[in-house]
């Protein structure tokens, strides 16, 4: 099916914006640890045993926020899928990143694919995640961060990042369960219906997400 993408309104560009007004409303030394975080991070070796495009995607069933079992090769039974990870709904980029995927649900929809994003949140927030903005794609629970695991996508915040989250109100371990500080990095696959990975988007620092608009074309491509 042909599907127009030039219509969809850039991702990158919005996340721009966003990461210059939070670091300028920011104190200067909690600028500066965030700053040397997110280039750690971008500088860091952690993607290395990430699955990744030309891999078999790993099967999986976690709830959704209706408590139902959501399996990914069930959903591949009816069409591809695309598969996004997401911090919480405390990670202001998340929510921006789930936003600019409901833009495109109905696109994705309109091709046979379905989208299913992931978080480590608890089911309290994963709830409130989904309901205070609307949502109606499946956003599911990945209790102890396991699937991130799996996926190997998975890193730990540590110390000095948490006091600095903390000095600026954000409490990742009331969000996750089992109070963990364990996250998934950004990350985004186009599954086809075999199970193999033919797109992936990985990337170690958070300030950036996948384009909706690279997302459908991927899709469009083997529907």
């Amino acid at each position: 099916m042909d599907i127009d993408t030039s219509s969809i309104k850039p991702l990158g560009p919005r996340l721009d914006q966003l990461k210059q007004k939070l670091l300028l409303d920011m104190p200067p030394r909690v600028k500066q640890r965030v700053l040397e975080y997110i280039t750690s991070l971008g500088n860091s070796d952690l993607l290395t045993s990430a699955i990744k495009k030309g891999d078999r995607a790993p099967d999986f069933t976690l709830k959704d926020i209706q408590g139902e079992d959501v399996s990914l090769y069930s959903e591949l039974e009816k069409g591809p899928v695309a598969l996004c990870y997401y911090r919480g709904e405390w990670c202001h980029f998340c929510m921006e990143e789930l936003v600019a995927l409901q833009e495109v649900y109905q696109q994705i929809r309109k091709l046979g694919a379905q989208l299913l994003s992931v978080s480590p949140q608890n089911e309290a927030h994963t709830t409130s995640t989904a309901q205070k903005l609307g949502f109606t794609y499946p956003v599911l629970r990945d209790p102890d961060s396991k699937l991130s695991d799996l996926y190997g996508l998975t890193i730990t915040v540590d110390e000095p990042m948490r006091k600095v989250y903390e000095e600026i109100g954000i409490h990742i371990e009331e969000h996750n369960d089992n109070f963990s500080y364990k996250l998934p990095v950004p990350a985004a696959y186009v599954i086809d219906q075999n199970g193999m990975i033919v797109y992936d988007y990985l990337e170690a620092d958070y300030t950036k997400r996948v384009e909706p608009a690279e997302l459908l074309n991927k899709l469009r491509e083997i529907t």
